[in-house]
């Protein structure tokens, strides 16, 4: 049992590194090792938690180097783009959904 939890724990801390140093790394490296080890639900919905802090966490590090001005431009083209994209969603099929976004 506890070597389960070393793997599990170490995992953990490679991915966050990866995700800090490149951008990705904790869902793609810890992902597939906590699905095994939780369950396919489980895992996921633990990495998912683990990338929220994570994320939260490069934020804050990065915060004074930010340009705020940019981000602003950014996080205002993204809330207007998730109108007609939860429009969109809703509006097509599930597989022709699906289909569009593998095609992305």
């Amino acid at each position: 049992m506890l070597t389960v939890a070393v793997v599990l724990i170490a995992a953990v801390l490679i991915g966050a590194v990866l995700q800090r140093i490149t951008g990705m790394g904790l869902g793609l490296v810890a992902g597939p090792v906590l699905s095994v080890a939780l369950g396919p639900a489980a895992g996921v919905t633990v990495v998912n938690g683990l990338s929220v802090v994570n994320a939260a966490n490069n934020a804050w590090a990065v915060r004074a180097r930010t340009d705020w001005r940019r981000f602003g431009y950014l996080a205002g083209g993204l809330v207007l783009g998730s109108v007609p994209a939860a429009f969109v969603v809703t509006a097509i099929d599930g597989p022709w959904l699906l289909i569009t976004v593998g095609l992305l």
